[in-house]
């Protein structure tokens, strides 16, 4: 019998291998986009760049045709493994009844049976890659439509100069690891699978078929009607009602549940798509019933509340996998972020990634739940990436206190990070260098229009100076870069305000306005309202 806990763990190999395939799609279109000059190009040159560089059929194809030997040799030892686990456990549960199958190496019904889910498998991963895409806002779109779509919007955006190319690449994997690679209308169902789920769906589904074939063959041969299920905590509802009982193959004996009764053979029901469930002989006399009424009616621990909600096992256990999900989706931002270089994204993928370990553990704490690691792992994502993660973390958190004052570690955290690419925008914009001195004179030494526009009594020296040295340090009042503004404080500025009562009065607040064609500096009385003072 292949336990619930055999089947959750049997395609773990297996889905490495569809993680690494789907890191190396991501990657390779990552890098097209990047590229020096596809979003700098004249109109012409654009054209060619999406006609030279679009995904086409073969591409794609060779794209996975490297991974696909990898993952057809899995899937064979996948069924191997599983048959001959499935056969001897049987062999074994007859045998305390003492009748004797025959040995798996010369049953040719089994034999046959096995090759068939072998050639079922190989097929059904084979329609998986097919018709690989992504789902963006919605909509469907396969990898060759995707790549030309994406390079036609960043050519645009870039050239409008709204968007650096950093910026475009960096919402490329956010688009990208959100949906993660799918398989679009899977089989023509209508419905996309992430490759994850897809393999998943298909291996379970094949060998609970081919054991539930092995199981009718040898309970023919050995002339068995009884069989008893599995039973395991986080059941979906319509499986809880039937797991842990006996069912009469033949229907004949009514004391027990028939194959109609459980769904045999439908989709949803037992030994169907997803299901973990299995079974194995029941001799009547002999066997003790594994799994009790108390035992059962106790099988899913009591419900508990999490942050205003209550969770059943069965919702909780949903919960644990959207949370999972969650994780493996910025471990794979991070991995993609410091392979393109990109820092500052991989930074708030870092952080991002501790909220969603320390939710997972809050969350399996308040509900006394199990921890999977198994289903947290990512491909390539190693002890020394974790450390890493928590390092950086924990400096984001400490530089994050140390600047801003909103009254949460959380709240400086998130500002911290919103602001750290704009701050380094400033900083290396050379359109920032140049103070726009028209503009900064109406605001310099002319105490006789301060109730106009308030005033200096600095420098043009001196405010180039304090500028240089508070750049891009201050606080944000407004953050489009259009209309950026930041608001300073420096002991050097002498500056001069008109207060509500009226009145003439100092102050050393300044904001700084932004601009294509530089800067200047203007005083304010304006209040800190996010930084620390």
């Amino acid at each position: 019998m292949l336990s619930p806990e055999y089947m959750g763990r049997v395609t773990d190999n297996l889905i490495e291998l569809y993680q690494d395939l789907e890191d190396e799609i991501i990657e390779d279109i990552a890098n097209r986009i990047s590229k020096n000059g596809y979003l700098t190009a004249t109109a012409q040159r654009q054209a060619e760049v999406l006609i030279q560089n679009g995904y086409t059929t073969s591409e794609i194809e060779s794209l996975i045709e490297d991974r696909l030997e990898e993952i057809d040799g899995e899937l064979n030892n996948i069924i191997d493994i599983s048959a001959i686990k499935h056969y001897e456990d049987e062999q074994k549960a007859y045998r305390l009844a003492n009748k004797e199958m025959v040995d798996y190496s010369k049953n040719r019904n089994v034999e046959n049976t096995v090759n068939v889910a072998r050639d079922r498998l190989i097929e059904g991963n084979g329609n998986i890659t097919k018709s690989l895409g992504v789902v963006v806002n919605g909509e469907d779109i396969l990898l060759n439509d995707f790549y030309r779509k994406t390079l036609n919007q960043a050519v645009f955006k870039v050239s409008s100069g709204a968007f650096s190319r950093e910026q475009v690449v960096r919402g490329l994997v956010n688009d990208i690891s959100n949906s993660g690679i799918k398989s679009i209308n899977y089989m023509g169902s209508g419905r996309n699978y992430t490759l994850e789920s897809a393999s998943k769906m298909i291996v379970r589904t094949t060998l609970n078929q081919m054991t539930g074939e092995i199981s009718m063959d040898n309970a023919k041969d050995m002339g068995q009607d009884l069989m008893e299920i599995s039973a395991h905590a986080g059941a979906r509802p319509s499986h809880a009602v039937w797991q842990g009982q006996v069912v009469s193959i033949s229907g004949e004996n009514s004391k027990y549940l028939s194959l109609d009764d459980i769904g045999y053979g439908e989709v949803t029901g037992f030994m169907g798509a997803n299901c973990r469930h299995n079974w194995y002989p029941f001799f009547e006399g002999i066997s003790e019933k594994e799994w009790t009424k108390e035992m059962l009616d106790d099988i899913d621990p009591e419900p508990f509340e999490f942050d205003g909600k209550e969770y059943t096992y069965y919702e909780a256990t949903q919960k644990q996998r959207q949370i999972e999900r969650a994780i493996r989706k910025y471990k794979h931002r991070v991995m993609m972020y410091e392979r393109l270089g990109d820092d500052e994204s991989r930074l708030i993928a870092q952080v991002r990634l501790q909220r969603q370990r320390q939710l997972y553990k809050d969350f399996n704490k308040a509900g006394n739940l199990r921890a999977k690691p198994y289903n947290l792992a990512k491909y390539g994502y190693n002890r020394s990436k974790a450390s890493k993660e928590v390092w950086a973390a924990k400096k984001a958190q400490k530089k994050a206190n140390e600047i801003y004052n909103l009254g949460s570690d959380k709240k400086n955290l998130d500002i911290y990070l919103k602001d750290r690419p704009l701050r380094k925008y400033i900083k290396e914009n050379k359109d920032f260098d140049k103070l726009k001195v028209g503009k900064q004179e109406n605001h310099l030494n002319n105490m006789e229009n301060i109730k106009k526009k308030s005033q200096f009594k600095n420098t043009i020296e001196e405010i180039e100076l304090v500028y240089k040295e508070n750049r891009g340090s201050g606080e944000f009042i407004r953050r489009d870069k259009s209309q950026l503004t930041e608001l300073i404080e420096d002991n050097r500025l002498d500056g001069y305000c008109i207060n509500r009562e009226g009145n003439v009065v100092t102050t050393m607040r300044a904001i700084i306005h932004y601009s294509k064609n530089g800067y200047h500096i203007v005083p304010t009385l304006r209040e800190f309202k996010e930084l620390r003072r």
